[in-house]
């Protein structure tokens, strides 16, 4: 199986966790984009699930995540402390982002329709691009 096929099944887990969890939330990155960037030869896809939730809450995120994805050793002390981890470090790479409960981008957020007629939460385009050129957040303490 291409690691590509392996997105729509990742992000149809975390949706149903994260909404389970009823926790705010959007992809951003390939899912965002469409099938074109999944597809992308040039740039392996990645998974950027954003939670509109404040750091302090992150053991919320944590609790609601699927068992069954993989995780880094340091992925929930890196959420915790940073508001940013890595759940998986090969292709397909899932990175889960905390965007505090007053971001802006949760007043955007789009549906994006996969296939068998599931729909997920995703950034607005604007704001998948602001996100690309601003990178990950900085490493500060915890609840900043």
């Amino acid at each position: 199986m291409h690691f590509s096929d392996e997105i729509p099944r990742h992000v149809v887990s975390l949706s149903d966790a994260l909404t389970a969890a009823e926790l705010p939330f959007a992809f951003g990155a390939a899912v965002a984009l469409g099938q074109a960037a999944i597809n992308d030869p040039r740039e392996p896809p990645d998974i950027d699930v954003h939670v509109f939730i404040d750091r302090s809450d992150a053991a919320m995120v944590l609790a609601a995540l699927p068992d069954d994805l993989p995780r880094t050793a340091d992925f929930a002390d890196s959420l915790l402390f940073s508001g940013y981890g890595v759940l998986a470090g090969s292709p397909p790479l899932i990175e889960v982002i905390l965007r505090g409960a007053s971001a802006d981008a949760r007043d955007r957020v789009e549906l994006r329709h996969l296939a068998a007629g599931t729909s997920v939460p995703v950034l607005a385009l604007q704001d998948v691009r602001a996100w690309r050129s601003r990178g990950a957040p900085e490493q500060t303490g915890p609840g900043e």
